[in-house]
């Protein structure tokens, strides 16, 4: 496996970010935010800064992090989202040598009164496997992969739910973000149950972990309940080369991030003898 860092866990300033996570050791990096916005909605001279860092310092850019359908299936910009920003997405992923780009399963409504996405994943309507596969073929027409992330906002939530879709929609190019933390807010047994759920189409992980007591709040990795030890043995032994990518969420964000990188090293440098 291969560490890497959502650049604006450490700063929206690709620049700053890269500086301070390659003294760290990490030289690849997923981008979402920058300074100018959320890719692929950024200003081109900010892009031309971040393609000159990756190109001089020899860094690796693991995706780009859209967002684009973080919305709900009726949202008015969603036909604009798929005909206009996509390609676009699609175009800067190339740019950077990545052509993966990560996004959601759409938001769900709230049901009996309850807050937005509090209704089960499982429940999806077709709406979602249409709309998925739509997109997904939009952007094989571009050669690229999309990378569906399990949210628990998101028809995705689960490790159960994120699995039954993907195979629903059935697209060679769509794979899955595991990100186990974002499954265990639907108490999920993210490991092994919803690990289990989307082992064949995993392709890309985030790594943070959670307590939860009377409230969801995210900690180190290693310090929560996410078992981690025992999803990165799992990931070896089912032969995952791919990214391990640190996704903070939490502040102050150097510190926070560095203690993150620090502990996700310390648990690789247990089981397998490296760091990444």
């Amino acid at each position: 496996m291969k560490l890497a860092i959502v650049s604006d866990e450490i700063s929206r300033d690709f620049d700053t970010a890269v500086e301070i996570g390659m003294s760290w050791g990490i030289r690849r990096y997923e981008i979402r935010n920058l300074c100018t916005g959320r890719v692929p909605n950024v200003d081109g001279s900010e892009l031309e800064r971040v393609l000159a860092a990756k190109e001089r310092l020899g860094l690796t850019i693991t995706s780009i992090s859209s967002g684009l359908f973080k919305i709900e299936t009726n949202h008015p910009d969603l036909e604009r989202r798929i005909v206009e920003d996509l390609p676009v997405a699609c175009d800067l992923a190339h740019r950077l040598g990545a052509k993966r780009i990560i996004d959601f399963g759409f938001r769900k409504p709230a049901a009996g009164g309850g807050k937005l996405g509090n209704v089960r994943g499982v429940d999806y309507p077709q709406q979602v496997v249409d709309l998925l596969g739509r997109i997904a073929d939009e952007m094989a027409k571009h050669d690229g992969a999309f990378f569906l992330e399990n949210e628990h906002v998101c028809w995705a939530d689960t490790g159960e739910a994120t699995g039954r879709i993907v195979r629903e929609v059935n697209r060679p190019n769509l794979f899955v973000n595991w990100d186990p933390t974002n499954a265990a807010h639907f108490d999920e047994t993210v490991f092994p149950d919803g690990y289990n759920a989307v082992k064949p189409f995993v392709r890309h992980v985030h790594i943070k972990d959670f307590r939860k007591t009377h409230a969801f709040r995210v900690v180190v990795p290693g310090e929560g309940q996410t078992n981690w030890p025992a999803q990165l043995r799992a990931l070896i032994e089912n032969g995952y080369r791919g990214n391990l990518v640190v996704e903070t969420h939490m502040a102050p964000k150097v510190e926070c991030s560095s203690r993150c990188v620090a502990a996700v090293k310390d648990m690789l440098c247990e089981i397998c003898g490296t760091a990444g």
